[in-house]
């Protein structure tokens, strides 16, 4: 699209928001291509496209604007701007601190940047927009470059002078000169500034204001905050939430967050991830969808073709790969080729040596060399900054999917490069590996022979003193080029080294990783073993393979094959012990020593996979087992992990007060058991917290990443149902972004009982959103799904039938079928509660209405209050039922005990749990509980009464809601 084709864009969105011309050439400007989408939209919302809005899409200009624009008033907000508000809050906060009296002299700047199609435009006029009530002279705008070029100081000068009413012949014509007038005409004026598109700070300066009851907003890809001598503001890509909000705010006429009702989540989270939410790319795909009426749906399927999508970004594309383009043109020679080879690195993130085996000539480019040419293409926004890598202490970086795309688009014009470099890649990281290896592993450096010639590493590199023995973060970050590097140690016949890096993958499930590599890897990993000279070391290697293999197909939730080879692993495991009552000597070989270790790893992985699948029950015997083979010298990191896995069970057996050592998953299953208990104590926002906090550390790990995106759906139903949110509908809507986001990745990663659960939450989310025919489409699509998972959860008696009888249970029951809502909502505690997980059965009740209570005997359950809730105060509440109230085909015939436990959300209970000896006819003597509400909100008590011999569900009640009043505690949620 042309530059007069923006300007007109511009024009048309001013006519059609009735603005006056002076802003809507600020706006032109400051928008440029991405204003023709908004002008469809408008025109789309009157039902015609308009005169105008047809000249701007033929490229003809109505009135030929000013560059340069003297504004007055407050503008309108555009319709493009979404899923921004915390950073317009940051920069605002950010000006109100430069304009304290103590702040310093000079006009305010505040300085963005970030790479191309950001959205540094939209952003910037939302907060010029924002901030033009602090400066009643008006503002100035100036484009200073696009599409490769770059606009003249002395043209921008000239138009502002004219603006603020310098008559044309007393302009003068050097750049310096009009710059100081430029300072002169501003003087004592409160003016805004915004300079969009600036290239250099040169640039900027001569471009500033001298008044310091001015501002100036300048965005940049470059950083120039340091040579302004300001602060720096990154602009970065959105989360998913915000990307989405960008995609609805783009199709619906309504504002994001009212009108998406019959909003396809599902769909649209694929899409903005396929596009890296990328907000231009995203806006292109908007357009897209308004100009065809396509559903979001076929969008999503014709994205996932590679042709259709490069076809997006470079003709529809709003120029996303033309500024991709720009950028790359201006790089050197030798930028260039780092650029074109780095997009062969297969993890998600990478370290800057790996550029040194890919250039593959150590006398141009060294380590050092290495890191500030790919600091320069970060500074060029062409690399993102992926945080300092936790092990080695190196700054990692990594492609925007788009920008990956346009790398590999551009390296296939030298095919001639890949081979060769790839192979000296695979050297580096088999050189690495041996370096670690042969540093911390006594048995490997006798096993292995002799170590692999060193090429790409000098004899003094800290990496094997910095990895260590190959943990758990730095296996996370690099799995994609470990699984090449176990290939490349097979094919060199390096046996030791090939089963050592197979036994480590299994800890993660790297993002993009196809199924059928690492199903290969872990086979080369037990051919490696199988190769082994020593017997013992033989078996040893497979079992640790086999223990891997096993718990990556858990993460996938592939059950059957993963129970599989646990058992496998720990018979193999077995084997290695001696006979010690015909040995009668103590172990001398380190691998006989090492199989207590290996079965207790096995039973305690096993448990993980239990809990993975809400198989309690089963998690706490495994654990059991695991407690009981803790080999000593490692006994107590394992007993520590062993507890905070057991506190998923049983909440109440967390302690401490924190862990903040650097042990990966000691760090993992803590935030993880505090996140469970802190949901069920009401406290939903540090819960919300922990898991984001996890999910930030664990991004390469997709099915971790997945996992947690499930439980921060699930939070969120709960904070709807008990926490009493402020926007209940906002509270929903996350619910369901969050179960469309774990739905999409569980697609990728081929996981068929995550898919059903996650459409399991989605059900539920849409039942309270009242889109009955919505939640029906997904059940319908969570019952097929289920007939064909793993026999091991395809039953009516597993967890995961437990997920679809509750939401068929609140389906039913929001399509008015209370009664057959009810017994799914029954039939799902159940199953829960034969699990173990006592506290999600619970949860489930407090859905469904009481039973049906005979009144035969007069006695019905009576629940008293005695005293009004208010947050903080000890509230005593007691509990009474006659023996008639209880479920009649369940009632036991004689004296028997009885366990009352009282479930309050957001309280505490003191005690939680109560038994008493009941009478086959006598009442239950009334018994007294203290309730403490922890914040002000909605206060539900839930009674259930169980056998106290076998934990039979025999009675369940919900006394009416009451209102908590006063001041939250300290430690209350906020």
């Amino acid at each position: 699209m042309t530059r007069a084709l923006a300007v007109a864009a511009g024009v048309t969105l001013a006519a059609a928001l009735g603005l006056r011309w002076g802003w809507s050439a600020f706006v032109a400007g400051l928008l440029a291509l991405a204003h023709l989408a908004v002008v469809r939209h408008l025109a789309r919302q009157r039902g015609t496209r308009g005169e105008e809005s047809a000249d701007a899409e033929r490229g003809r200009t109505p009135r030929s604007p000013a560059i340069s624009v003297r504004l007055s008033g407050r503008p309108t907000s555009l319709v493009t701007f979404a899923g921004r508000r915390h950073e317009l809050q940051e920069l605002l906060g950010r000006f109100e601190a430069l304009r304290a009296p103590d702040a310093a002299d000079g006009a305010i700047i505040l300085a963005v940047h970030g790479m191309p199609g950001v959205g540094k435009s939209v952003l910037a006029h939302e907060l010029a927009r924002q901030l033009s009530v602090h400066f009643p002279d008006g503002a100035l705008f100036a484009n200073l470059g696009n599409a490769g070029s770059i606009r003249a100081e002395a043209d921008v000068l000239n138009r502002f002078l004219m603006a603020l009413g310098v008559p044309k012949d007393e302009i003068p014509g050097p750049t310096l000169e009009r710059a100081a007038l430029f300072r002169s005409a501003t003087a004592g004026k409160e003016i805004l500034v915004v300079l969009d598109a600036a290239r250099d700070h040169q640039q900027v300066t001569r471009l500033l204001p001298a008044a310091r009851g001015c501002a100036v907003i300048v965005t940049s890809r470059r950083d120039l905050a340091p040579a302004l001598g300001i602060k720096p503001y990154r602009l970065v890509l959105p989360e998913v939430e915000g990307a989405l909000e960008m995609l609805l705010a783009m199709i619906s006429p309504e504002p994001a967050g009212t009108g998406d009702t019959g909003y396809d989540y599902e769909s649209a989270v694929e899409i903005v991830n396929t596009l890296g939410r990328l907000p231009l790319a995203i806006s292109a795909v908007g357009d897209l969808v308004a100009q065809r009426a396509e559903p979001l749906a076929g969008v999503a399927r014709r994205l996932r073709d590679r042709a259709a999508l490069e076809a997006l970004l470079s003709n529809n594309g709003r120029g996303v790969e033309e500024r991709i383009d720009t950028e790359y043109d201006r790089l050197s020679g030798d930028e260039q080729l780092a650029f074109r080879l780095l997009s062969l690195v297969d993890s998600a993130s990478f370290v800057p040596w790996v550029l040194v085996p890919l250039v593959g000539d150590e006398q141009r480019l060294n380590h050092l060399e290495a890191e500030k040419l790919i600091g320069r293409l970060a500074e060029r926004q062409l690399l993102e900054p992926a945080g300092r890598d936790d092990v080695t202490g190196l700054d990692r970086y990594r492609f925007h999917p788009v920008v990956r795309i346009f790398a590999e688009h551009r390296r296939g014009e030298d095919e001639s490069l890949t081979g060769p470099a790839l192979g000296r890649l695979d050297d580096a990281y088999l050189e690495a590996v041996d370096l670690i290896l042969a540093a911390g592993d006594d048995l490997y450096r006798r096993e292995s022979g002799p170590r692999l010639p060193r090429r790409w590493f000098p004899a003094g590199s800290s990496l094997p003193r910095d990895i260590g023995a190959l943990p758990q973060g730095w296996v996370r970050a690099e799995s994609r080029n470990l699984i090449r590097c176990v290939s490349a140690a097979h094919r060199r016949e390096h046996w030791s080294l090939c089963w050592r890096v197979a036994a480590r993958l299994g800890e993660c499930v790297p993002e993009g990783a196809p199924a059928d590599d690492l199903t290969r890897t872990f086979a080369l990993g037990l051919d490696a073993a199988a190769q082994l000279r020593h017997r013992s070391a033989a078996r040893r290697a497979q079992a640790e393979v086999l223990l891997a293999r096993a718990d990556h197909l858990a993460r996938r939730e592939s059950y059957s094959p993963a129970y599989d080879d646990f058992h496998r692993a720990a018979l193999t495991a077995n084997h290695l012990r001696p006979l010690a009552a015909v040995r009668r000597r103590p172990r001398s070989d380190p691998h006989e020593r090492a199989a207590p270790g290996i079965e207790c790893d096995t039973h305690r992985r096993l448990a993980a996979a239990h809990l993975r699948a809400g198989m309690y029950r089963e998690a706490a015997f495994e654990l059991t087992r695991a407690e009981r083979l803790v080999p000593a010298g490692g006994e107590p990191r394992l007993r520590r992990l062993i507890a905070l896995m057991r506190a998923h069970i049983e909440p109440g057996s967390l302690t401490g007060d924190g862990y903040a050592g650097a042990d990966d998953e000691l760090y993992l299953w803590f935030e993880s058991a505090m996140a469970e208990s802190e949901r069920h104590g009401g406290a939903y926002k540090r819960a919300s917290d922990r898991l984001r906090r996890l999910r930030h550390r664990y991004a390469d790990d997709v099915a971790l990443s997945c996992d947690l995106l499930a439980r921060m759906a699930d939070l969120r139903l709960d904070e709807h149902r008990y926490g009493a949110p402020v926007d209940a509908g906002h509270t929903l809507r996350r619910a369901l972004r969050r179960a469309a986001e774990a739905l999409h990745g569980y697609e990728r990663l081929g996981n068929r009982v995550g898919v059903v659960r996650a459409r399991c939450l989605l059900v539920r989310a849409l039942v309270r959103l009242h889109r009955p025919k919505d939640a029906e489409k997904q059940l319908a699509l969570a019952l097929s799904g289920f007939a064909r998972l793993d026999p091991v959860v395809s039953h009516p008696l597993s967890t995961v039938y437990a997920a679809l009888s509750w939401a068929r249970g609140d389906l039913l029951t929001e399509q008015g079928l209370r009664g057959e809502g009810d017994l799914d909502l029954r039939a799902a505690a159940a199953l829960l509660l034969a699990h173990g997980d006592e506290r999600t059965s619970r949860m489930v009740l407090g859905t469904a209405a009481p039973p049906p209570v005979p009144g035969a005997a007069g006695r019905e359950p009576a629940v008293r209050l005695h005293g009004e809730p208010a947050a903080g105060r000890v509230l005593d509440v007691t509990y009474s039922v006659g023996p008639p109230g209880l479920d009649p085909d369940r009632y036991p015939v004689g004296a028997r005990y009885v366990r009352v436990v009282l479930v309050a959300p957001g309280a505490d209970v003191n005690p939680p749990e109560r038994t008493a000896r009941l009478d086959a006819w006598a009442p239950l003597a009334p018994l007294s509980f203290a309730v403490t509400p922890a914040a002000p909100g909605r206060l539900v008590l839930g009674f259930l009464v169980y056998d106290a011999d076998d934990g039979t569900l025999l009675h369940h009640v919900e006394a009416r809601p009451r209102e908590v009043t006063g001041p939250a505690l300290e430690d209350a949620p906020s």
